[in-house]
């Protein structure tokens, strides 16, 4: 309550206690009723329902130029990534990434958030829609590492071989398995939900961009 609220306050206050003495001894004097009580109550709340708040309302942090927010970390697109309008409903964000000669099929990241299982179940699944180009055993065709970015532990996967992105998952469809392909996925634990950040492609064209990935990965921050 500021100052002139409370001079108010006492004011009205004095009035109705100065209304309230017995009228045997006051000449014209006035009884306080039910009524008047209320009427104090409820200028009283008026004047707390305007009262200012101790602090300012809380502001969503403006982020640096050139980052986008995914919902809870933000990120900087990389130069060459192109944004498309993700495929699936699913997916938060999409880019395009172009090969080397024109005629090369270009690669795709998909971002996805959420809860879809464990990371180990996740990761398993990843590793379970390859097989290894060079004959070696199904499920184990690449390499994982685990870092911190900004505090969150994300866990990186570089698989190569090839892919049969229909193995391991639920998913209706019948797509055709693609010789030499590779993927470099991320899985950022941010708390409330994790973000999954998958580039696949042929070999070739994800090679040009692993270090690419790998630093838009590792420049990821909380919003």
């Amino acid at each position: 309550m500021n100052p002139h609220q409370l001079a108010g306050f006492c004011g009205l206050l004095f009035a109705v206690l100065s209304c309230g003495q017995d009228t045997d001894g006051n000449k014209g004097g006035k009884a306080t009723t039910q009524q008047d009580i209320k009427g104090l109550i409820s200028a009283v709340e008026q004047m707390q329902s305007t009262r200012p708040p101790t602090h300012p309302p809380a502001r969503a942090r403006p982020l640096p130029s050139g980052r986008k927010s995914f919902g809870g970390i933000n990120v900087a697109e990389p130069d060459g990534w192109q944004p498309a309008t993700p495929s699936s409903s699913m997916r938060v964000a999409e880019y395009h990434m172009a090969g080397a000669r024109p005629q090369d099929k270009e690669a795709t990241l998909a971002v996805f958030a959420g809860k879809m299982g464990s990371v180990e179940a996740n990761v398993n699944r990843w590793f379970g829609q390859f097989t290894p180009a060079d004959g070696g055993q199904k499920g184990d065709p690449g390499r994982r590492w685990e870092k911190k970015v900004d505090g969150m532990e994300v866990v990186f996967v570089d698989i190569s071989g090839t892919f049969a992105p229909n193995m391991g998952m639920s998913q209706q469809g019948n797509t055709p398995p693609a010789e030499n392909y590779r993927m470099l996925g991320a899985i950022v634990d941010f708390g409330p939900k994790f973000f999954y950040f998958k580039l696949t492609g042929p070999r070739d064209t994800v090679g040009l961009w692993t270090a690419s990935f790998e630093q838009f990965i590792e420049g990821i921050k909380r919003d």
